[in-house]
């Protein structure tokens, strides 16, 4: 039998998290859409640049929300007693849930079992970060800072086309 990859962790706080960062990300994409972008393209009648500029922070939104739900949804590699048991190695047996564990192990509290390079849990993304998920997780953090800097950026742009705009008519 092959093991499935699958893995969610019923934790309401976390759960809870979840949603209320799908709907931070949601509302920055709406912010963007309905307040940033109007003023971004002000002095922009070109169609093809509000189409490429608005489409990349689509794009950084979708994969913003891929990778954090391919985060929350990856085992995060937990301990394989086979493979253990296989190789011949000592291992250590966890105190709290008596399975055995590799080195740089850690017991979760949250999760109930013990997680291979384990970083910590997340509430964020309601799992722990391990040696298998870490690379979404890095991700998911480099599109929301890639996100946060492109808002700042446009919303900048919008402003200073704003203040041209308004001091346009009148005279020094």
């Amino acid at each position: 039998m092959s093991k499935s990859n699958f893995w969610f962790v019923k934790d309401l706080g976390g759960i809870l998290c979840c949603i209320f960062t799908w709907i931070l990300i949601l509302f920055a994409l709406f912010t963007f859409l309905i307040v940033v972008r109007p003023l971004f393209f002000i002095n922009s009648p070109e169609i093809k640049s509000k189409i490429f500029y608005t489409s990349l922070y689509l794009f950084l939104t979708l994969f913003a929300i891929f990778s954090h739900t391919k985060t929350m949804l990856s085992d995060p590699n937990e301990s394989n007693q086979d493979t253990f048991l296989s190789s011949g190695r000592k291992y250590l047996v966890c105190s709290i849930c008596s399975s055995l564990k590799p080195a740089r192990a850690h017991h979760c509290s949250v999760c109930k079992r013990c997680i291979r390079k384990m970083d910590h849990h997340c509430p964020w993304v309601n799992n722990c970060v391990g040696e298998a998920n870490i690379k979404y997780f890095l991700l998911f953090l480099f599109y929301i800072a890639s996100m946060s800097i492109y808002s700042v950026f446009a919303a900048s742009i919008g402003l200073l086309n704003l203040t041209k705009i308004e001091t346009s008519g009148i005279p020094y």
